[in-house]
């Protein structure tokens, strides 16, 4: 991201709300005359609110990244002494590595946001920090708790007022959440020279008495696994061919019959035990190159994937499983069937209302406000 642009960009936006020339940061923030608030807007083209913000706003301004990370800060209770303006600007101190002040305001539509934002940090704009005051004020606004009035002569707009973030690197390259522990330190590597020498028939011998010394007792079997061991564990010398890779050969070469061939092999081949198993890799890459061609097939195989996912209580599986709702509906309104998708969804969202962190996830692919979703919640 062009970070001196984006923070030329945040000024102009500012000196555009102000009408002049763009302004100091101080000079910004004392500006404000009336301590009128800002109302819902009532149309699509009228004034942009922050009760309006969706969680896509929010990705597309300070990308899902910074996002996730923002979000993370506000749920740890890092942002403090939240306040905000009689122009409707949002300040508060986010504690991170080292205390942060914040500052985002809101300009553009309805239909059109434009945020921008002014952080201590090395980012400076767009940064997590921002994200975490902006989810803090809407949650406090969803709550129907009282964000106080925020004074021309605090100190943080002074705090401000240099130019803050000016290293054109990205939030990706931060440390962690927990980036105030200490990183363990990097293994070792042992060097060639070190490694003792033998043929390789005579290691294949060495991880065979290993493996039998290890396997004297007999350990239980799950249930789930059974219908695995039930197969002939006999070695079977004959070669067989890589589906998986032939499966990508199809793919490249685009050719989604032979793609569905070597796909519905490798199913085959996972076993009854394991459902799709190792298929399920090549899932969305598989549903992707076939849909225009076979759109229910794709329909289909986005469907398994999808439930491998659900049951999953991980961010990254809520992640993978909105991922590939978003892929499902245009598909369901290519065949003629939207009302499946919406009732996919409200499905899903029925089974799954106690798990907040995937309710977000599927908020974005509605493009539900934030503060309407949070109030459905509580």
């Amino acid at each position: 991201m062009d970070w001196p642009r984006r923070r030329e960009e945040d000024a102009l936006a500012r000196a555009s709300r102000s009408g002049g020339t763009p302004p100091s940061n101080n000079a910004s923030k004392t500006a404000a005359t009336t301590e009128e608030k800002p109302t819902k807007p009532l149309g699509k083209g009228s004034a942009a609110s922050w009760t309006d913000l969706t969680w896509e706003h929010l990705d597309r301004w300070a990308g899902s990244r910074s996002v996730q990370r923002g979000r993370s800060y506000q749920r740890g209770g890092r942002v403090r002494d939240l306040g905000i303006s009689s122009e409707a600007e949002l300040l508060a101190s986010v504690r991170g590595t080292q205390d942060d002040v914040t500052t985002v305001s809101l300009d553009g539509t309805r239909s059109r946001p434009l945020l921008t934002s002014d952080c201590s940090c090395p980012v400076g704009v767009a940064c997590k920090h921002a994200v975490a005051v902006i989810a803090e004020y809407l949650e406090a606004v969803a709550d129907g708790r009282e964000v106080p009035l925020v004074s021309e002569d605090d100190p943080r707009w002074d705090e401000l007022d240099d130019e803050g973030g000016i290293f054109p690197w990205d939030e990706d390259d931060e440390a962690p959440d927990d980036e105030d522990d200490e990183s363990a330190p990097a293994p070792r590597r042992r060097s060639a020279s070190s490694r003792p020498l033998g043929s390789r028939s005579e290691w294949d011998a060495k991880i065979e008495r290993h493996i039998r010394s290890k396997s004297e007792r007999e350990l239980p079997v799950p249930d789930s696994l059974l219908p695995a061991f039930a197969a002939s564990r006999r070695f079977d010398p004959r070669p067989r061919p890589r589906l998986d890779v032939l499966l990508l050969m199809a793919i490249a070469a685009r050719q989604p019959d032979e793609g569905l061939r070597w796909f519905d092999r490798l199913r085959e081949q996972s076993g009854s035990g394991f459902g799709w198993g190792g298929a399920l890799a090549y899932a969305s890459q598989v549903a992707g190159a076939v849909a225009e061609a076979y759109p229910e097939r794709a329909i289909e195989i986005y469907r398994a994937a999808l439930d491998a996912q659900l049951p999953h209580a991980q961010v990254s599986a809520y992640e993978s499983a909105a991922g590939y709702l978003k892929k499902l509906r245009p598909l369901y309104r290519e065949v003629g069937r939207p009302s499946e998708w919406e009732d996919l969804l409200s499905s899903i969202r029925a089974s799954y209302r106690n798990r907040p962190r995937f309710m977000e996830q599927l908020d974005r692919l509605e493009e539900t406000p934030i503060v309407r979703s949070a109030r459905a919640r509580r």
